[in-house]
């Protein structure tokens, strides 16, 4: 059996190294698309929902005619209106 050296280990090392970031790079990747798939699914799956609620729900249009409201006088004071005066 050979002998351990300073180069073999650093060699092992960055082996090591680089099948690790291979491991995380692609589980990553995974569970990028993962996510990306799911949040796709809830928004098709909430648009569903707003449909099926849109026909359970239908709005009706209002047929009655608004009256318009008088506005009322809020000032409660009891000084008279004011009078412009126009000089001749």
């Amino acid at each position: 059996m050979d002998e351990i050296t300073s180069d073999s280990m650093v060699t092992i090392i960055l082996i090591g190294f680089i099948l690790f970031l291979a491991a995380w790079g692609s589980s990553y990747a995974a569970y990028a698309s993962l996510a990306s798939t799911i949040k796709k699914m809830e928004i098709d799956a909430n648009s569903l929902k707003a449909k099926i609620y849109d026909f359970e729900h239908p709005r009706i249009p209002t047929s009655q005619p608004t009256k318009p409201t008088i506005p009322t006088d809020t000032d409660q004071s009891t000084l008279p209106p004011r009078q412009n005066i126009m000089d001749k």
